[in-house]
């Protein structure tokens, strides 16, 4: 094997990975430069809040229309990081998308390794597949606050699991991280909640030990939410036919063609077949656990925007 190629099992020093780690950052980060506008059905709302907001003090013609009234709930992270570049800097709030989602990008991709690298212990290239995810059918819906929410949450696993031997360390990790999670996206914290439960479950040695730092962060987090004033317009919780509900738990890609959904969802189980054929990869009780608890919250979940966030989230949870 040559120096310029990699296995995905090989084991890299930290300096190797993050050179492939940059590289593949970069190629993934040229499609939002090349296209004018920015991806994502909620995404353009995003950006022209932002604008409104970081303009509202230099642009009189705004204050005749809007007006900020800031107050501690959900799903907050574009406005708080975003809009003091916009109005300190007089950055274009197109453009300080296009660099957040970058950010975003590359945060999801560590997180993911980092993750990778704390449970089993060293760095792979198993670790760069975190980008794979970068374009998904989340990103397409313009969650873009849900998104950061959950690259936040994949780095607060991989320090909660290497503080795990410091008991009062990983109590205030927790106990901080899942209120600035619910202040990211609700929906974040939900699945960072769960990711956390699940990995306690899986791990005997854990079941047990460090529950101070959840049970704190779920107190504070369940306090915030009690302490929630109008101002934000409640979901419509329904839950649709059988047939669909299903459709969007196996499907783990979207392309609105039912032949093309097929045959994407023959070809994903023809190559898990063979790879468990040929024993490429093993699956050990853990991961069925830790699946199978993750579909039956999407079985049982209603149909709403942030749970069908929650259902294609399911696929980057589970690996």
């Amino acid at each position: 094997m040559n120096n310029s190629t990699i296995q995905l099992s090989q084991i890299l020093t930290f300096r190797q990975f993050m050179m492939w780690f940059v590289a593949c950052w970069i190629l993934t980060c040229v499609p939002l430069f090349v296209l004018h506008g920015v991806p994502g059905v909620d995404t353009p709302n995003h950006v022209a809040r932002i604008h409104i907001l970081g303009n509202l003090g230099s642009q009189p013609e705004f204050s005749e229309f809007y007006q900020a009234k800031w107050t501690l709930i959900p799903n907050l992270g574009i406005d708080l990081l975003l809009t003091p570049f916009v109005s300190l800097l007089g950055m274009n709030a197109v453009t300080m998308m296009k660099v957040f989602l970058c950010f975003v990008f590359g945060l999801n991709a560590f997180g993911f390794a980092w993750l990778n690298r704390e449970r089993h212990g060293q760095w792979t290239a198993w670790g760069l597949c975190g980008f794979l995810l970068s374009y998904s059918y989340v990103l397409g819906f313009g969650f873009i606050n849900y998104l950061f929410g959950l690259g936040v949450g994949l780095v607060l696993l991989a320090v909660e699991h290497r503080l795990r031997p410091k008991p009062v360390a990983h109590a205030a990790l927790i106990g901080v991280g899942l209120p600035l999670l619910f202040v990211c996206h609700m929906m974040a914290m939900a699945l960072f909640a769960l990711a956390f439960l699940i990995l306690k479950v899986v791990d005997p040695s854990e079941r047990k030990r460090n529950w101070v730092g959840f049970a704190l962060g779920i107190s504070v987090t369940t306090i915030l939410l009690l302490l929630l004033k109008g101002g934000q317009s409640q979901s419509i919780i329904w839950y649709a036919s059988t047939v669909r509900h299903f459709s969007r738990i196996l499907m783990p890609m979207s392309y609105g063609s039912f032949s093309l959904d097929l045959t994407f969802q023959v070809l994903i189980f023809v190559g898990l077949a063979l790879a468990a054929y040929r024993k490429v990869v093993t699956l050990d009780r853990r991961f069925w656990i830790a699946g199978g608890v993750i579909l039956l919250v999407a079985v049982l979940a209603p149909h709403f925007a942030f749970t069908s966030a929650f259902i294609s989230a399911r696929v980057p949870l589970w690996a």
